[in-house]
């Protein structure tokens, strides 16, 4: 969504439709509300846009430069934000993309763990649009927080043309000391009327939440939370009213 001055102002968040006997739903979520509402930063918009806290709250749009080279990697997948062990390995996948004009004969994948370098991994042809999926191998979590870097070297024996996408940093954290707590909600039954949900602990802090979700879909959620041993409400927002339920 776009306001007068052609700025974005939200974005689409949801498309519901799954039955003929019903018009389609199209939800928008508000720029602002995307920008720093969830507890978790990484996400937020502000933790990318502006990491720096520079206050701003806009900037000019501009035309990306295409370069001949240009590949970089996308997002790790099989690794959460989030584990609520006393230990953890995990062994993720790194997607890369080739966004450059030429295709790209070589290339090498670094791993670092905390500033520690894990491993190096040698690639060949990625032809350009295209992506390539690789594991980087076996990741023992610490507890406290871990940062996972990822950064593509050695395209075809050189530098990048365009180094500035050649990182990516995930973030995980392991949490020792908490509770790990299983969450499932399926809409079926409430779908028409289920807003979203949250969770506060008992200064009131919002610690998850959930929503809004498409209104005519058939929704099945499940998060994991990580509690500390206190009381907690939990909130379900719905059409016909807010519905909470208390745990000790």
């Amino acid at each position: 969504m776009f306001n007068q001055d052609h700025e974005i102002v939200g974005d689409l968040s949801a498309v519901a439709y799954d039955n003929c006997a019903y018009p389609f739903g199209i939800f928008f979520a508000k720029f602002d509300k995307a920008w720093d509402w969830t507890e978790d930063p990484s996400q937020q918009l502000k933790f990318w846009l502006d990491p720096e806290n520079t206050g701003a709250v806009k900037i000019k749009g501009t035309t990306p430069k295409r370069y001949n080279t240009d590949i970089y990697p996308a997002y790790l997948s099989g690794i959460k934000t989030m584990y609520c062990e006393n230990n953890m390995k995990v062994s993720p996948k790194v997607v890369i993309k080739n966004i450059g004009i030429n295709p790209v004969n070589s290339f090498t994948v670094k791993i670092e763990q905390d500033g520690r370098l894990i491993n190096t991994i040698d690639n060949s042809l990625l032809n350009a649009g295209g992506e390539i999926e690789v594991p980087i191998g076996e990741l023992n979590l610490t507890g406290g927080e871990n940062n996972i870097k990822i950064t593509v070297i050695n395209i075809n024996g050189s530098d990048d043309d365009n180094t500035y996408n050649n990182v990516l940093n995930f973030f995980t954290e392991l949490r020792t000391d908490k509770t790990k707590v299983d969450f499932k909600l399926n809409t079926n039954v409430l779908t028409r009327q289920t807003n979203g949900w949250l969770l506060r602990d008992k200064d009131e802090k919002i610690l998850y939440s959930g929503g809004p979700y498409a209104r005519y879909a058939t929704l099945k959620i499940e998060e994991q939370f990580c509690l500390d041993q206190e009381c907690f409400t939990f909130y379900i927002d719905c059409l016909c009213g807010v519905l909470w339920w208390f745990s000790g």
